[in-house]
Parts: structure tokens; C-alpha cells; sequence
């Protein structure tokens, strides 16, 4: 190597030594790294052999039983030579198991920065009859099935006094027992109030259960309590130890609600006397108030009363969607006492009443009831008022097959203590048969708007003597009654089925004598009428009438000689407008006759028609009755016959109708 003698040679010189140093030191470092790995190979080995060491010394030691058994996995019954390596696979599976089920609950930090019991979460939606022993199959079950002494079953419901109580009863009365003590032993309402009756069939017998209205009965999906009893199934009231805030906070809201899906409650001992399915409202004044609840979505069927309303301290209640079908009474008041601090606007709404002697048994004086949107089916009466000093209003309800009345006032000039009852119906349809739908006295009945629909019901001119009846001490204000569907259809040419009804095709003078009349003939006649033509005297409508002459003992009889197409089960109503100076009754018959295709008769109604009374004014009227009649099986079509007798005078007929009704 050449000799660098400048200065910069002896730089480079002293560098290259340096690394020749550095060489040196890393060789020593590489020495020492493999002695320190041999001597760890060597220390793991060692630790290897002691585990195995102690491994074999704990199998070959002298373990307790219970330690030996802790080496099986009792769920897999895998079995392992030593304890810790059990745990330590259970630990890494619970762990594969913990992260995989956080994955499906989601992040709980969005359901709040408070960390909560479940306990605590779970009461907040409420309690569930299933938690506290509910059955709920729809059958019986007493508590002698489960327990065999009554002490027994008293240690978990004390209030049972008897082994033949239902399960599901005390299940439903010891949750909301439950729910009353921690309230009142809080002083306050910390927790929910609500009992669950998921779905099912909660057979209760004859017992009741005792509620408060700010314990609210809610269901989870369609739920059935099935009772057996002649007396009350449901009793919410108050008393005089109420928590407190009750009435400014938890009284309001649905204390009864079968949600979206229904809340049934029946009685296997059909209508029995004394039964009721809910009892609502207080005994004593000092009773804290029931007001500002709801009651929604809820079937009531087999009670003497479905719903049984007491009038101390009790008002400001709302009923929605309601079905009380089947029931004596759908609605009844208390009538043992006068009204105290109660009956301020009661309110129904989309409620339906059907199969019943009284929608509402009336019993007590002041109350305000409001029927809005709600369904009147196969009813006797829809109001028995007893007392005074009340207001019913109907709303936009429709009443079907009312068989007695609208309204039956059953108050006396006692049991009114002053003043009646008033009465409203507000755009309302019925769609009934009787003609007086109003019965007894003290009465003041409103009508803005009502559709009558009539079918084989008895006709007048006059609507007030269509609705009210002759009792006095009453009032009436009336407007906007329309005749609408079966009447209107009757009364009217344009769509009348019979072309000549009329009578203006045919010529005045036309005669029934030489068959001169468009669409009608003779069809019986006595010498003692001895005019039968077409008359342009007097009409009911247009210009044309036809006209009889007789005297005492007459009659004459015409049909229609138009075959007016028909098939079966068609519906049909027909009658003729009358006006007459007799000195004696007139006597009338109808009658519609169905023919098959050749032409034979098959079918007839009756031809009962009252008597008209004598009557010397010549005052258009209906026939008394108008006929109804249904087409029977192999119907091709059908004709009209009508008879007048015994008149002495002059008898005018006009508008002779018949229209299809279906």
C-alpha cells in the first residue's frame, strides 16, 4: 500500500484505523450475543422441564375431588390432564363469544351516557303478567295446581283467600299490586305505571280486579280475560290516600288500551245479572277524583253491563274505539244517589254498539254524553233516560235496525227534579223501520241533520210525526231531515220502473171500463164504483190523476199489465200516493206478484193495508205501508195490484211507484 505523506494521508490513516477498531468490537459484540442466546435457550429449557416437572407432580398429587371434576368442561364434556389449561381455553371461547356478541347488541352509548341496571330498564316498560305466573291457554287454572296449602300460595299472593282462585288472576292482580306498593312506599311515581298482557287467554273466573286509574292495563298483542262471574271483572276507583301529583300529572292518559291489536274481556255466563265487565268511578266524596282518562281499543261481550260508570267524583272521561256487542246494557249509570262533583262531558268516539236493550242506561241526572262517529246495530233503544238535568249529543252516527226507539224517556216529573233531558242528533243517518222513535215525556229534542232511510216502514209527509210520538211535555226543533236511499228511489219518477205510473200518457177520460189506460187494467170491480178513468181534476204531480167514484160496499181492483224484469233476490218497494172525500174508510190492499219464464205465478206478498180514516179534504198522502218485497228464486218479473173498497165519495190516485232497492 503506497505511503500517504501528506496531511490528508494521516487523516485517511486514522480512519481507516477506527475501523479497524470498530471491526474489533463488533466481533466481540457477536461473541457475546451468542452466549447470551445460548444461555436463554438454555434458561427456557430448564423452564420447560420445571413445568413439566410441576405439571407431573400435580397429576401424580394427591388433588381434591372437586379439582379433579373442574377439569371437564360440563357443557362440551371435553376433559383436560390439568385445571389452568381448561380455564385458559374457556377464557379464550367466552372471549370469541363476548366480542361476537357485542357485535350483534350494537353500541350501548347510543341508548345513553348513564350506565342503568337491567332491572331497571326492563321496569320502565312496564310489568308483565307472564313474570308474576300468568298462564294464559284459555283454561282453568287454580291455584291448587301449583300449591298445595293455602299459606302456601299466600306467601307468594296474599290476598288469596281461597286454593280455588284463578292463576291468572292473581298473576294480574299481584303485578298491579306490585306496581301500588312501590308508588305509595316512594311517595312518588319513579317508575312506570304500566302492566303488559302480552297475547294470550287470562281466564279470572268469578274474581275481580282492583285498579287505580294511573295503573295503565296495556296489551302487547291481542288479549282475552275470560271471566265466569255474576259480578264485576274490572273496579278502578280511588281513594282517599292517593300519592300525591295525582291529579295534576297521572290520571291522564289511556288506563285501558288494547294498543293496536285488541283488549277483550267476556263473560261465559251470558248477561247475568249483576255482572259487569268494568265498574269506573268513586263511592265516597272524599274519594280523590277519577277525571282525565281514556279507555281505547277495548271488546266487551256477555255482561249484564259492559260499562258501568258511577257518578261520585268522576268526570272528563274518553272512550275510543270501543265494541260493546252482546251485552244487556252496553253503557249504564249509577242510579242509588244523586250525582256528586261528576258527569262533566263523557265522550264516545268510533264506537261500536251492537245486540243490546240499551246502548245507554241512563240512571242518573247531570251528566254530558257525546257520541261521535260511533255504530248503533240491532238495538231496542238506544237511550233509557230515568232522571234529568242531562245532555246526550249524536255526532255523525249511524243507526241500523233500531227495533223500539231512538230515545225512551222513562223520567217522571219527580225523577227529573226540574228540568229534562236534551237530546241532539247532528248529521246522523238512520236506517231504521219504526216509524216513532221517540217515546215518553220531559223531553227536548234538537235535530240538525238526519238521513232517514227507510225501508218497509210506515210513510208520512210529515217528518216530525216520522220521529216523534204524541207525548206531551216535550219539544221538538227540527231542520234538515232528508228521505233519502228506499224513499227517495220511492217518490221518485225518474227512476220509477213503471212507465205509466204516472197516468199523463193516457188521455183524461181514458177508462179502465173499455182497458183505455196506459199500463194498468181492471182486474175485479162491483157495481157500486161507477167511475174508474183518468182525470185531469186533481194530481199529485203533474197533471193527471185516476180516478174512482163508488159508495158503501164498492171495490175495484187494477194490475199493471207491464211485465217489469226481475230476478231472484232482487229487492223491490212499492206504493201510490192517495187523496179522497169519503164519508166512510177506505179500505186498501197491495201486493206484488212474481211470475217465472212461462208466465205462472210463483209468489205474492200480503195484501194487508191499514184502513184510512174518512176524510173529506181531498190530502195527498202515501199508502199507509209501503210494500217490501224480495224476489223469489226463479223470478222472471213481476207485477203491481192494488184494491180500493168501501169508499163513498171519490178517491184520486197518483204516482204509483215501484223501484229496485238493491
Amino acid at each position: 500500500m503506497p505511503i500517504i505523506k501528506n496531511e490528508i494521508g494521516a487523516e485517511i490513516r486514522q480512519r481507516l484505523n477506527d475501523i479497524s477498531d470498530l471491526k474489533t468490537i463488533s466481533q466481540n459484540a457477536e461473541e457475546v450475543s451468542q452466549i447470551a442466546k445460548q444461555d436463554s435457550y438454555q434458561a427456557l429449557s430448564k423452564s420447560d422441564v420445571t413445568q413439566k416437572q410441576l405439571d407431573e407432580a400435580i397429576k401424580s398429587g394427591n388433588q381434591p375431588a372437586e379439582t379433579q371434576q373442574a377439569r371437564v368442561n360440563g357443557v362440551t364434556g371435553e376433559s383436560y390432564d390439568l385445571l389452568y389449561k381448561r380455564l385458559d381455553t374457556d377464557f379464550l371461547d367466552n372471549l370469541s363469544r363476548n366480542e361476537e356478541n357485542a357485535g350483534k347488541i350494537g353500541i350501548l352509548d347510543k341508548l345513553g351516557n348513564i350506565a342503568r341496571s337491567i332491572a331497571d330498564k326492563l321496569f320502565d316498560r312496564g310489568l308483565n303478567v307472564y313474570d308474576f305466573g300468568a298462564v294464559a291457554d284459555g283454561n282453568s287454572h287454580p291455584l291448587s295446581e301449583r300449591y298445595s296449602t293455602l299459606s302456601d300460595a299466600q306467601s307468594v299472593y296474599p290476598f288469596a283467600d281461597s286454593l280455588d282462585m284463578e292463576i291468572d288472576y292473581c298473576a294480574i292482580q299481584k303485578t298491579i299490586n306490585t306496581l301500588l306498593e312501590t308508588i305509595k312506599v316512594r311517595n312518588k311515581f319513579t317508575y312506570a305505571c304500566k302492566v303488559v298482557f302480552p297475547s294470550g287467554d287470562y281466564v279470572v273466573g268469578d274474581n275481580t280486579i282492583n285498579s287505580k286509574p294511573y295503573i295503565k292495563l296495556t296489551t302487547s298483542g291481542f288479549s282475552v280475560i275470560t271471566a265466569n262471574t255474576t259480578g264485576t271483572v274490572l273496579r278502578i276507583s280511588c281513594d282517599s290516600n292517593e300519592p300525591a301529583f295525582y291529579k295534576e300529572m297521572w290520571n291522564r292518559g289511556n288506563i285501558i288500551s288494547g294498543m293496536e291489536v285488541g283488549f277483550v274481556i267476556r263473560n261465559l255466563n251470558k248477561s247475568a245479572p249483576g255482572s259487569r265487565a268494568i265498574d269506573i268511578g268513586n263511592d265516597e266524596t272524599t274519594d280523590v277524583d277519577v277525571s282525565r282518562y281514556t279507555i281505547s281499543q277495548v271488546g266487551i261481550t256477555g255482561f249484564e253491563t259492559a260499562l258501568y260508570l258511577r257518578n261520585t267524583n268522576h268526570y272528563l272521561g274518553s272512550f275510543n274505539h270501543l265494541h260493546l256487542e252482546g251485552n244487556t246494557w252496553a253503557i249504564a249509570t249509577e242510579g242509588t244517589q244523586s250525582t256528586r262533583n261528576s258527569g262533566e262531558n263523557f265522550r264516545f268516539r268510533d264506537c261500536v254498539f251492537a245486540i243490546t236493550d240499551a246502548v245507554f242506561r241512563h240512571q242518573t241526572d247531570a251528566f254530558d254524553v257525546t257520541f261521535t262517529k260511533c255504530s248503533f246495530d240491532f238495538i231496542q233503544d238506544v237511550l233509557q233516560l230515568y232522571k234529568g238535568y242531562s245532555t246526550i249529543r249524536f255526532d255523525t252516527c249511524y243507526f241500523e235496525k233500531v227495533d223500539q226507539s231512538l230515545i225512551n224517556s222513562l223520567a217522571t216529573s219527580q225523577s227529573i227534579q226540574g228540568r229534562g233531558n236534551v237530546v241532539i242528533f247532528e248529521n246522523c243517518v238512520a236506517y231504521i223501520y219504526r216509524k216513532k222513535h221517540v217515546k215518553g215525556e220531559f223531553l227536548s229534542v234538537v235535530i240538525d241533520g238526519l238521513e232517514l232511510r227507510y225501508v218497509g216502514s210506515q210513510i208520512s209527509d210529515d217528518p216530525e210525526s216520522m220521529i216523534f210520538g204524541d207525548e206531551k211535555n216535550n219539544s221538538y226543533r227540527v231542520s234538515k231531515v232528508l228521505f233519502t236511499r228506499d224513499y227517495d228511489q220511492l217518490i221518485s219518477n225518474k227512476i220509477n220502473m213503471l212507465r205509466y205510473g204516472d197516468f199523463e200518457s193516457s188521455s183524461a177520460g181514458s177508462s179502465l171500463f173499455n182497458g183505455a189506460i196506459y199500463g194498468f187494467q181492471l182486474s175485479g170491480i162491483n157495481q157500486d164504483v161507477t167511475v174508474a178513468e183518468v182525470s185531469s181534476e186533481r194530481s199529485y204531480a203533474g197533471s193527471r190523476s185516476l180516478k174512482f167514484v163508488g159508495t158503501t160496499g164498492c171495490y175495484i181492483g187494477v194490475e199493471s199489465t207491464e211485465k217489469v224484469k226481475a230476478t231472484a233476490f232482487q229487492e223491490f218497494v212499492y206504493g201510490f200516493k192517495l187523496a179522497f172525500n169519503s164519508t166512510t174508510q177506505v179500505n186498501l190492499a197491495t201486493r206484488i206478484d212474481a211470475y217465472d219464464v212461462n208466465g205462472v205465478k210463483i209468489s205474492s206478498t200480503d195484501s194487508y193495508q191499514p184502513s184510512k180514516v174518512a176524510n173529506t179534504t181531498y190530502t195527498w198522502g202515501y199508502t199507509s205501508h209501503i210494500k217490501r218485497f224480495i224476489a223469489p228464486a226463479g223470478t222472471d218479473y213481476i207485477k203491481i195490484y192494488f184494491q180500493i173498497s168501501n169508499f163513498s165519495g171519490t178517491v184520486y190516485v197518483d204516482d204509483v211507484m215501484l223501484n229496485r232497492i238493491n
